[in-house]
């Protein structure tokens, strides 16, 4: 048994959700098709917040917003977010790794066909295939030591971009953004709904403003921007909230 709201599983012989009280379904994919119609009705009222907090915009700009994170239909996966300083970080100890070991490897490899280390000698033919075999091998690493240096940089600057870009979406979402005018949007929407629901409908509200005043921003990094800001705008909200009572 399923409930259809908050989307928790039950055992046989629970009619009811425990944290909603909607009636309990067989199958998630069978209400589903059924309620497509609601799905739809819903995602006109989320277009609708959209509008009230931003209220600048209007209904012949309603192309803007088909795309936007948040708004598009349910069961979307969101796409995973890969933080570019970090992967910088990951290359630029890879190339210094690879380039040690490739370099070392071909110190060794010049002394060892020299006959220079008294501990480990070759002679004839085998000197120049072991040379030959551990020589490519080191320069293999070498080359991969360039490339990842190469991707370091690349990454490094994305993530000064990413970060540059960061800054001015968070200090324009601090002037525009309120926490109270989002829920007043949302109105009724949020009554009685568990605290994941209403991260997600703010959270819509909030991709949908961001992504209408910033153009072109990639939904990965959008997403995990709301993430980190919600709980900024959400939870200072509720403190304040708690210090007037």
């Amino acid at each position: 048994m399923w409930c259809p709201k908050c989307r928790n599983e039950y055992r046989e012989g629970i009619t009811k959700c425990a944290d909603c009280g909607c009636d309990l379904v067989d199958s998630l994919d069978e209400y589903d098709k059924e309620h497509e119609a609601e799905k739809e009705a819903e995602l006109e009222k989320e277009r609708d917040a959209f509008y009230a907090v931003h209220p600048e915009l209007n209904e012949e700009n309603d192309e803007l917003s088909q795309d936007i994170p948040g708004l598009s239909k349910p069961g979307n996966k969101p796409p995973v977010y890969h933080d570019s300083s970090e992967k910088a970080e990951d290359n630029k100890s890879s190339a210094f790794a690879l380039l040690s070991v490739g370099f070392v490897g071909m110190v060794f490899i010049v002394l060892l066909f020299f006959n220079l280390l008294p501990f480990f000698k070759l002679a004839g033919s085998n000197r120049y295939f072991v040379c030959g075999v551990l020589g490519v091998m080191f320069l293999l690493f070498i080359v991969m030591g360039f490339v990842s240096m190469k991707s370091f940089k690349v990454l490094k600057k994305k993530a000064d971009s990413e970060r540059s870009i960061e800054d001015e979406i968070g200090t324009w979402c601090r002037k525009n953004l309120d926490a109270k005018k989002i829920d007043e949007a949302l109105g009724n929407e949020l009554s009685g709904l568990p605290e994941e629901q209403k991260y997600f409908r703010r959270a819509a509200v909030m991709k949908s403003t961001i992504s209408a005043k910033f153009l072109g921003l990639e939904d990965g990094f959008l997403d995990h921007f709301v993430d980190e800001f919600y709980s900024q705008l959400f939870d200072s909200s509720d403190d304040s909230d708690k210090d007037e009572t």
